[in-house]
């Protein structure tokens, strides 16, 4: 029995193939398969069949596809073993069509040069083994984004090698219209290019060879804005000679071992190297954070500046004290660089995590960020749930302290305004260590923390020279040595001046240096005084050059850039800034990326360096005239404004709508699919969007900084995002009171109330809870009634005082009633409900928890259904019906799963535990707490864990 990976995961016995039934246990099987006799942890095979978004239960559905793989399994010589946390796959490698190719490859490697036919044919078997793309029929997102691309860079490598030793055999007539093929299929693969070079070369083409290195240039500098390589280089100048080639045939080779795109742990020839689990993927094993972005490419020099560092950071876990290391310098220098280099250089010095953010202390159109916002960051990176994030900033911190304590972790705090901004940041621990960049010298944080101040000065000529020398290439700066010491000195040492002369260069082959001197001498600085610390001179002119060689639509859509509110922006969002299409806005954006104008991320965001964004807004107040700006900002705001209501509507498809405005005519909008797609937006838009309403009330826009305020309260609720609800609510409330519209007056002081409700601040609730019913009153607005005592009910009964609880469940269930609206009057009957079952009065509780449960499902509402069946369990169990109770809890249970609510679920399994123990069913009712147990844990419930602890010890 055979089993394959390389065109689908099945098995093979003789002719005959045995299909594994359901993508999810091709994608287990598979990940058995990539890792023959190795242990597989659980937390891998979880990611690879739901990615980043296991349900509820995954370990149970994850031991259910064991037991069906196991079941599967037609040889008895291939055996699936429990091993510790995971489980591991005991087969002989070779009856694996993937570790035959290596293995074939490997051997044909052997033999090349020295017996190139030997060599052709074993990499001829071993590509043959591949019928289509590898792993293709799992569906499953993290193998075919994280592993398929690593094995079809091995396929590449293997047809390069038996290519060249076809060459070597004389074949090139025959490569000819194959090599035409794969360059179609790979434009950028040097590999490729260089053998159908040489083929066509050596068949008395020279013509079509150098029309080849033409096209290729032509695609490398579109696609990723590089030159082609030196080898490549240097094949063309053959070529142009008129040189013989035959030596050529071997000088660019294939990797021996191919490097996957992105490499994932284990997925490489055995054995292993000690490094084989890339950060990413050591974050999915372990548990540990991984926050850094990418390391710098172009990094050079600073030597001495890194051995400062490492000193300053090499005493965590011994010293008294957190170890902090302060860099800073003017903006642009490179003290982000030089954290980042120094990090991914001592990753595995900190073995439990890094953590990173950035503070925003000097973006010129963003505000710093809270203390508050990156402490959340970090908890999210360390697992704590959303909804156990404490509130308050001291809490918040502490519970940060508490979960880093002990652990050998690196925290990087970039761009910082001050020390006050950092403090509550730094870890208690002196096992953990701190790199702190701003432009401000901290001296807060070296006089009373200790730390080691390190000033980032400007690179020297030699390390300008070098890092330009990584982007143009050694032979066009000795072409003109002079041009090349003009433009060191015009760029002052600044990394981010020299990349963009760099980048401009890469752009232009055959512009010559001297001119790019030229234009830096020319022109007077554009950008003013930017601060006592920035340089007056070179920076600006080399932006305002660059800027300048854009295509027209290229420099508006920069120009707008410079303005527009957030951090970063997306594709979609940055063509209705611009109004272009959404194809001429993306040209545009790698055209600014090209040039170092901007950075884009890991998730393919774009980023203005801060002071790129400042420039970009000063050459717009004289280039762009006002009415273009606003309208491209009330493009920007209306794309925001109406994709968030959008997704609003999938979060909470039972909740009341508002009036809103139109958005501006033509605007493209994105189609949000489904709630997950919903929450992914939001994720990723959330800063944009807060920054967004800001930006709108500062501007008048009171109608876009309300339905802001509106759209973005679900998504607040659902991520515990209390202290941005609360300035947002705030914000809609001076919006709102800009119009004339009572309901929106009465409705935006039922948010504000409820923002400070959930933050625990009571008298604040209650006094706009007063105010939006005295509003809503006066104006006759009755939804807005049923909504606010919904709310105030809500806030009653976190203060335990059940009585007025029920009093205003039972005023929002009458007007919800005489509304007519099912969706609220469901929800508001199951809360009358379950303040009736905690006061004593079960019959009624039931009655109304009954009809919201037909309502509920009526409207196929699964969150309002589960909470629902919970009320009815509670009830049955205190009317001694605990066969019923059990039924509905289970009941209950289901519908959480399937909204991924594990705080309802903590919930309801503590309260079926007891029911089962009531029942006389201990072993049920252990089952029932150990489960809550793990998720109180996991959420940082405290004293419900410790409760529910107790109860399973007083019961053994």
């Amino acid at each position: 029995m055979e089993f394959t990976l390389l065109g689908g995961v099945h098995a093979r016995h003789g002719q005959h193939t045995v299909t594994v039934a359901g993508a999810q246990l091709r994608a287990v099987l598979a990940m058995f398969l990539l890792e023959p006799n190795q242990v597989v942890p659980l937390e891998r095979l979880q990611r690879a069949v739901w990615d980043e978004t296991p349900p509820a239960r995954a370990r149970n559905a994850i031991q259910g596809l064991i037991k069906r793989l196991r079941q599967w399994l037609p040889d008895p010589t291939a055996r699936l073993e429990t091993a510790g946390a995971g489980y591991l796959l005991r087969i002989d490698p070779n009856r694996i069509d993937l570790y035959r190719f290596r293995e074939l490859t490997r051997s044909g490697r052997e033999h090349a040069t020295r017996d190139d036919d030997a060599a052709a044919a074993l990499f001829g078997q071993a590509l043959a083994l591949w019928r289509g793309p590898a792993l293709a029929d799992t569906g499953s997102p993290w193998l075919l984004e994280s592993v398929a691309p690593g094995l079809d860079a091995e396929r590449l490598a293997t047809l390069h090698d038996r290519i060249a030793a076809d060459l070597r055999l004389n074949r090139h007539r025959e490569l000819v219209a194959e090599l035409t093929r794969l360059i179609g299929e790979h434009p950028t693969y040097e590999p490729f290019v260089s053998q159908l070079m040489i083929a066509h070369y050596r068949s008395g083409d020279p013509a079509h060879a150098l029309e080849v290195y033409r096209r290729a240039a032509h695609h490398l500098a579109e696609d990723t804005g590089l030159d082609p390589s030196p080898d490549l280089r240097a094949l063309q100048q053959t070529i142009l000679r008129h040189d013989p080639v035959e030596h050529l045939a071997p000088t660019i080779p294939a990797p021996t071992t191919a490097t996957p795109a992105r490499p994932v742990a284990g997925f490489v020839p055995q054995p292993r190297p000690p490094a084989a689990i890339p950060p990413d993927e050591r974050a999915a094993v372990s548990g540990a954070p991984q926050q850094l972005p990418p390391a710098p490419a172009c990094f050079v020099g600073r030597a001495d500046q890194l051995a400062v560092v490492t000193a300053a950071l090499d005493t965590a876990g011994e010293a008294a004290g957190v170890p902090i290391c302060v860099l800073y310098g003017t903006g642009g220098i490179g003290k982000t660089w030089l954290a980042l280099h120094w990090a991914h250089q001592h990753t595995d010095d900190y073995p439990d995590g890094q953590l990173f953010v950035d503070l925003q202390g000097f973006a010129p159109a963003t505000a710093p960020m809270p203390q508050e916002t990156a402490l959340r960051g970090f908890l999210d990176a360390l697992g704590v749930d959303s909804r156990q994030v404490p509130p308050d900033l001291d809490a918040r911190a502490g519970r940060f302290r508490s979960l880093v304590a002990g652990r050998r972790m690196l925290i990087v705090l970039d761009n910082a305004r001050d020390a006050a901004q950092v403090e509550r940041l730094l870890p208690g621990s002196p096992s953990c260590a701190v790199i702190v960049t701003s432009r401000d010298r901290l001296t807060g944080l070296i006089t009373t923390r200790g730390a080691r101040p390190l000033p980032v000065a400007a690179l020297d000529p030699p390390e300008s020279r070098a890092l330009l020398s990584i982007r143009l290439g050694r032979r066009r700066l000795a072409a003109e040595p002079e041009a090349v010491s003009d433009l060191v000195a015009c760029c002052g040492g600044f990394p981010l001046a020299l990349s963009i002369v760099a980048g401009r260069a890469q752009a232009h082959q055959d512009f010559p240096l001297t001119s790019l001197v030229g234009d830096l001498r020319d022109r007077e600085a554009l950008m003013g005084v930017l601060d006592d610390d920035e340089p007056a001179g070179s920076l600006p002119a080399v932006l305002s050059w660059s800027v300048t060689a854009l295509a027209e639509d290229h420099v508006r859509l920069f120009d707008l850039l410079g303005s527009a509110p957030g951090p970063d922006i997306g594709l979609e969002a940055a063509a209705a800034l611009s109004g272009l299409p959404l194809n001429e806005a993306a040209k545009a954006l790698r055209s600014l990326e090209r040039v170092s104008l901007l950075d884009r991320g890991s998730a393919g965001r774009y980023h203005l360096q801060d002071l790129v964004r400042l420039y970009a807004a000063g050459h717009a107040a004289n280039a762009v005239p006002e009415h273009q700006l606003q309208a491209g900002l009330r493009r920007l705001a209306d794309f925001y404004t109406h994709t968030a209501l959008a997704g609003d509507r999938l979060l909470s498809p039972t909740r009341p709508t508002i009036p809103t405005s139109a958005p501006t005519p033509g605007l493209l909008l994105p189609t949000l699919a489904d709630k997950d797609a919903a929450n992914s937006w939001f994720r990723a838009e959330h800063r944009c969007l807060l920054a967004t309403q800001q930006l709108a009330a500062k501007l008048g826009w009171a109608t876009t900084a309300w339905e802001l305020t509106w759209a973005l309260n679900t998504f607040h609720f659902l991520g515990g995002h209390l202290h941005d609800d609360l300035v947002a609510c705030e914000t809609g409330l001076a919006a709102a009171d800009q119009g004339t519209d009572p309901s929106v007056r009465a409705l935006a002081r039922c948010l504000l109330g409820n923002a400070h409700a959930r933050l625990g601040r009571y008298p604040e609730a209650k006094d706009y809870f007063t105010q939006a019913l005295a509003v809503a009153e006066a104006a006759g607005d009755r939804s807005s009634q049923a909504y606010t005592h919904h709310l105030i009910s809500w806030m009653y009964g976190q203060q335990d005082r059940d009585r007025d609880a029920l009093d205003h469940a039972t005023s929002a269930m009458r007007l919800f009633d005489d509304l007519g609206e099912e969706a609220g009057l469901a929800t508001a009957l199951n809360q009358v409900g379950w303040y009736l079952a905690k006061l004593g009065n079960y019959g009624l509780a039931r009655e109304r928890c009954e009809r919201a449960l037909a309502l509920h499902r009526h409207h196929r509402n699964p969150g309002g259904i589960g909470v629902t069946l919970d009320s009815l369990g509670f009830i049955a169990h205190h009317t001694s019906d605990l066969t019923t109770a059990q039924a509905r809890y289970r009941e209950a249970l289901d519908q959480y799963e399937g909204l991924g609510h594990s705080y309802y679920q903590a919930d309801t399994l503590d309260r079926l535990g007891r029911t089962c123990l009531a029942a006389g069913r201990t072993a049920e009712a252990h089952s029932a707490w150990e489960q809550a147990l793990r998720l109180y844990r996991s959420q940082g419930r405290v004293a419900d864990a410790e409760r529910v602890s107790r109860q399973i010890a007083d019961q053994r």
